[in-house]
Order: C-alpha cells, then sequence, then structure tokens
C-alpha cells in the first residue's frame, strides 16, 4: 500500500513538472528576453548581471524560480478549465462563436453520416441522432464522443460513473489513462501559454516599436506555436478517449458487483439497470433492489445492524 502511496505521489510530482513547471519557466523565460531585444537589451542585461555579486545573482535567480514555481500552481490548478477551455465551453457572453462552431461540425457529422464513414463517427463525433451533442471544437467532440459512448451503448454515465469505476479498474489500466491525459494536458498548456506569450510579447512590441523580424517572430511564432500543440493534442484526445470506452466495456459489471447487484443476463436488462442507477445517485429515486454479493466478514455485522434499521427501498422519487 506504501508503495502504491509513492508512485501516486511520484506521478503527480512528474506530472507537476512536465505539465506546469517547465512551461511556466520557458514562458517567463521567453516574456524576459522579449521584454529584453529591443535596442540591445539583452546585451546590458548581461553586462548588469555580471557585474551583481554570487549573492544577489542567486537572490535574483531564485526569485525568479519561485515566482514561476507560483505561477506552475496556478495553472496545475486549472488544468481541467484549460481542457474545457479548447473543448467548447465557453462563456455565454460570445454565444455566437460556439455557434458557429457547432453549426459547422453538425455539417460535418451528417456528411459523415451520409457517406457512412462509421469510423470518423466513432472516434471524433457524436452520431446522428445526438446533433444537440455536438461541441464547437474538434477536441471537444472527440471527448463527448467518449463521454456519451456508455449512455448510448449501456445507458450508463460516464461524468457520473466514472469516479466510482476508476478506483476498480487494474493500476496498469490506470496508468496508461493517466499518462494519456497528461499528454493531452501538456500539449493544451503549452497551447495556452503560447497563445498569451504571443498576444504580450506582440502588443509590447508594437509599443516599443521594435523591429518588423522581431515582431513577426514572436508573435507569430507563438501563435504557430499555439495552433501546432493544439492539433498535436487531438491525437492524445484520441488515446485518452479510447481508453475510456474501454474502461466501461471492460470493468462496468466490476462497478455492479461492488454496488452489490448482480450483472444481468442480456444488454436491456443491463439497460435498464443502468438507467435506474442514473437515477438512484442523481436524483434519489429508490428501487426495491435485491442486493447480493455479501460484503467482507469484519463489515458484515455493521452492515446487517444498518440493514435492520433502514426501511425497505421503494420505488418512489424523493426530494434531494
Amino acid at each position: 500500500m506504501f508503495g502504491a502511496f509513492k508512485e501516486a505521489v511520484g506521478f503527480l510530482e512528474r506530472r507537476f513538472l512536465l505539465n506546469a513547471f517547465f512551461p511556466s519557466l520557458i514562458f517567463w523565460g521567453a516574456l524576459l528576453l522579449t521584454a529584453l531585444a529591443p535596442d540591445g537589451g539583452i546585451n546590458r542585461a548581461a553586462a548588469a548581471w555580471t557585474a551583481q555579486s554570487v549573492t544577489v545573482q542567486i537572490a535574483l535567480f531564485g526569485s525568479f524560480l519561485t515566482w514561476v514555481w507560483f505561477w506552475a500552481g496556478i495553472i496545475a490548478s486549472q488544468w481541467r478549465s484549460i481542457v474545457q477551455l479548447y473543448e467548447g465551453y465557453w462563456s455565454r457572453r460570445v454565444r455566437w462563436l460556439p455557434e458557429l462552431g457547432r453549426k459547422w461540425h453538425i455539417k460535418q457529422v451528417l456528411r459523415l453520416y451520409e457517406d457512412e464513414n462509421d469510423e470518423a463517427l466513432y472516434n471524433h463525433y457524436p452520431y446522428a441522432s445526438q446533433l444537440d451533442q455536438v461541441m464547437p471544437t474538434r477536441l471537444g467532440n472527440i471527448l463527448k464522443n467518449a463521454e456519451l459512448y456508455s449512455r448510448y451503448r449501456y445507458r450508463a454515465d460516464t461524468v457520473l460513473l466514472w469516479p466510482r469505476l476508476t478506483h476498480l479498474v487494474p493500476d496498469q489500466f490506470n496508468r496508461v489513462l493517466s499518462d494519456a491525459r497528461a499528454q493531452l494536458e501538456f500539449l493544451l498548456v503549452v497551447s495556452v501559454l503560447s497563445s498569451i506569450y504571443a498576444l504580450l510579447a506582440g502588443a509590447y512590441l508594437l509599443i516599443v516599436g521594435a523591429t518588423w523580424w522581431i515582431f513577426l517572430c514572436c508573435f507569430w511564432g507563438g501563435l504557430f506555436l499555439a495552433f501546432g500543440t493544439y492539433f498535436g493534442s487531438l491525437n492524445n484526445a484520441l488515446v485518452y478517449a479510447q481508453q475510456l470506452k474501454a474502461g466501461f466495456d471492460l470493468y462496468r459489471t466490476e462497478l455492479l458487483r461492488q454496488l452489490r447487484l448482480d450483472p444481468p443476463d442480456n444488454l436491456a436488462e443491463e439497460r435498464e439497470l443502468w438507467e435506474e442507477i442514473h437515477e438512484f445517485f442523481l436524483l434519489n429515486v429508490r428501487y426495491g433492489w435485491t442486493l447480493t454479493n455479501e460484503p467482507p466478514a469484519q463489515d458484515r455485522a455493521a452492515v446487517e445492524v444498518t440493514v435492520a434499521a433502514t426501511p425497505p427501498l421503494t420505488a418512489s422519487r424523493e426530494d434531494t
């Protein structure tokens, strides 16, 4: 158990360094060099740096790293928000922009459906019967496709059930899934920082009247990197989405067993059961299930006391 804890901590530290600290270090270093670039500022800064004592140099460098670490902490706290930004969950104040994206992607879904390109639909988009779920970006549609997969096939809600299922899948599967998610986050973090750099550096260079080639290198270079890393993240999103789908295909019945419910004999009964579980978790609709798969012996007495003191479950809707 201690070994698993150390492994989890090591993964989180590695994820923080790769997906937050190093991109932040490059981002602030590039901004600093851009600020010094016009009118020989880099040479003057280098001369001023060498003129300082070792103590001052260490203090300045330590302060810079401290600021980068603080900024990396902010980035790490916003990993999910960054992914959602690229998925297309934008503010209602710019509703016209996501609507344009959705209309374009809806046309792509219909075209793929007419061409009977089932593989592209399976990997990249919600099905033609789910046009209301189409997202305004390619990344958003890939992840939405994975989110709707279990709902479409088994009537099992991915968003609701995955936090429970993730504790039941094998460690190897969790590592593969976590690595795919981390690689996706890395490219999106680089993309968002490159976009911010392009805007800040471009505005600064215009204000100070820098030479045109410096502006082109910084502004268009930053935008090119931002778009390149975003499009590169789509392959990682596909890998992540495939793993999510495989997780439900392979291990969903294990979740039923942990809930002390026997897996149904056929798909129709399974769909009905997942619908009931969804309503039970989300809406507190209670059903008269017969619980099986007795708990471990050390917990059995406590469970029997709880069951004896609890009124039988009925199929009625209650307010939460």
